[in-house]
């Protein structure tokens, strides 16, 4: 049997995630889709290993974005899926406590992860979901400077090929560019065993019409967000996303779980439709942040994740699964 068939017939739980899951959904918005298997016998008991299937469908429209008909599809065995619940991933945890409305598919022992889902939240949310959070931060602020220079890069070798459209221009040209610009920080920088420009790393030997057509490539991956970046100063993708996580951990430190629609679904979206400038989203994370840390100070959730419970939840479900 093909794995795609196995997680049809073995599913457990189905759900929609993401913006549809937040709240956050706009017209344009992806169809995420995640949820939980048990794989056949053969890989519980035999030597065959799996954790997740990828069962999304890629149909992406010319600037780059996903179409209408894109799906992201990912669905996880219960062992892995609980392990991950366990350790506090920020992308699975939320998951168990998903509301009713954005449930696809339970079977009785679907039923039994979430019925057990605050044996999963723990003081671990701390570093999980804090250093997401960051990660997130940073990625909104140096993307935009990657941009800006693939884009000034792209220009510049535009003209030089322009000067001489029908010779191969080569390393030479290049370098010289690098030594001799005047800016504090040249947009093509000297790493001594590569070149830098934007988050792109050329061989010193590249030639100017290869490494045009890198830069052309990366800024067409990017071209539906571009706008944005120019415009606001920041990643609105990732910054929503740093203050939904500082948010998801207050929420889970304070009760314990998780509502969906999230409760500041309203703020989010404003973030997410750029009506903050940088400066004020920079202030509503700092907030957030000194928030975040004096609820895991005062959280009464277990310090140590809830090993014996999960581990007996994952015995009895394939216990239960086998039986059938």
């Amino acid at each position: 049997m093909n794995k795609p068939q196995m997680v049809e017939n073995n599913k457990i739980l189905e759900y929609m995630v993401g913006s549809h899951l937040y709240g956050l959904a706009t017209p344009e918005s992806d169809l995420d889709f995640a949820g939980v298997f048990i794989p056949d016998k053969e890989f519980i008991y035999g030597f065959q290993n799996i954790e997740e299937v990828d069962l999304s469908i890629e149909s992406k429209s010319p600037d780059g974005r996903n179409d209408a008909n894109a799906v992201d599809r990912k669905m996880y065995t219960a062992q892995k899926f609980l392990k991950l619940a366990m350790e506090c991933n920020p992308n699975i945890i939320e998951q168990v406590f998903v509301n009713e409305s954005n449930i696809i598919y339970k079977d009785t022992l679907g039923q039994m992860i979430l019925d057990n889902k605050h044996i999963f939240p723990s003081k671990l949310i701390k570093h999980r979901f804090g250093g997401y959070a960051i990660s997130q931060q940073k990625k909104m602020l140096v993307k935009p400077d990657n941009l800006k220079e693939l884009m000034e890069g792209k220009e510049i070798l535009e003209k030089w090929l322009e000067l001489d459209a029908k010779e191969m221009i080569g390393n030479e040209r290049f370098l010289n560019h690098m030594y001799n610009n005047e800016n504090e920080k040249p947009v093509f920088e000297d790493k001594k065993d590569h070149v830098k420009c934007g988050d792109l790393n050329f061989q010193k030997h590249v030639m100017v019409k290869k490494a045009y057509k890198m830069i052309d490539e990366r800024l067409s991956k990017a071209s539906h967000r571009k706008e944005g970046w120019l415009q606001h100063g920041y990643d609105l993708k990732f910054c929503h996303h740093y203050i939904r996580l500082f948010l998801e951990g207050i929420e889970l430190f304070e009760t314990g779980s998780l509502q969906f629609p999230l409760r500041h679904h309203d703020l989010l979206m404003d973030i997410k439709t750029g009506k903050y400038k940088l400066n004020e989203v920079m202030e509503i994370g700092e907030f957030f942040d000194d928030v975040f840390n004096r609820a895991y100070e005062k959280s009464e959730l277990p310090s140590k994740p809830n090993y014996d419970k999960v581990n007996q939840l994952c015995i009895d479900i394939h216990e239960q699964f086998l039986e059938r």
